[in-house]
């Protein structure tokens, strides 16, 4: 028997906000929380907030850091979850979706992207 968690309405509630350059490295962007859930979020010419990428996750969305890694020209978000693990999140924009990089031990997913191989 498989199991699957799936909400009728998304959160409206934003409980993190971050700013960076996520998408390009002139572009500014906001990433923000809304507890299951993270955004990517653009201002366009008139000033609104255009959803750019939206990504459910498998763990409540505690904190959030914009950093940016060495040898690297945009962003990427650092989150921490409920149970205290953190996931290294970047934006890849061939296909739009945040991914979780294979190397990096965690246990906050996100929908869609593939855990690294190990028992954890």
């Amino acid at each position: 028997m498989h199991l699957y968690n799936l909400t009728l309405q998304k959160s409206n509630a934003v409980t993190c906000a971050v700013h960076g350059s996520f998408s390009s490295p002139k572009e500014q962007e906001v990433v923000v929380s809304h507890g299951q859930a993270i955004e990517l979020l653009r201002p366009d010419a008139d000033g609104k907030l255009l959803s750019v990428c939206h990504m459910e996750c498998f763990g409540l969305v505690r904190s959030m850091a914009a950093l940016r890694l060495p040898g690297a020209n945009t962003d990427c978000v650092a989150l921490g979850s409920d149970s205290g693990r953190l996931a290294l999140v970047h934006y890849v924009p061939v296909r739009p979706a945040c991914v979780a990089p294979p190397c990096l031990s965690a246990r906050l997913w996100l929908r869609g992207a593939a855990a690294p191989p190990g028992p954890r």
